[in-house]
């Protein structure tokens, strides 16, 4: 048989994802009005309500965050989620590459 599963995660950080979008132009979405903060989310909501914004569009979790950018080459507007802690998934490096155009 061996050993022909895929790795669980990438090489990847969700910070150097996050780093490497922000260089490229991709700007933090931003929410029309504050969401309740979920008592079990708090602290993560409110460090990344600190270090992004009030009106950041942050998931109800506290652990990922909405950019906003062009998609190389076309130029079209995407949205994309990103983690905001530890490495990227299974599929998700693949998944960011393919919505924005970008190689990491």
């Amino acid at each position: 048989m061996g050993n022909d599963f895929k790795k669980q995660t990438s090489t990847t950080s969700a910070k150097q994802a996050l780093d490497y979008l922000l260089a490229h132009g991709f700007k933090v979405g931003e929410a029309r009005e504050l969401k309740d903060v979920p008592k079990a989310y708090r602290k993560d909501i409110l460090d990344a309500r600190r270090r992004f914004g009030e009106y950041a569009d942050i998931s109800n979790t506290g652990r990922s965050i909405t950019l906003i950018g062009p998609h190389y080459p076309s130029g079209r507007i995407v949205e994309v989620h990103v983690p905001l802690f530890e490495m990227l998934r299974h599929g998700e490096l693949e998944q960011l590459q393919k919505i924005t155009g970008l190689s990491f």
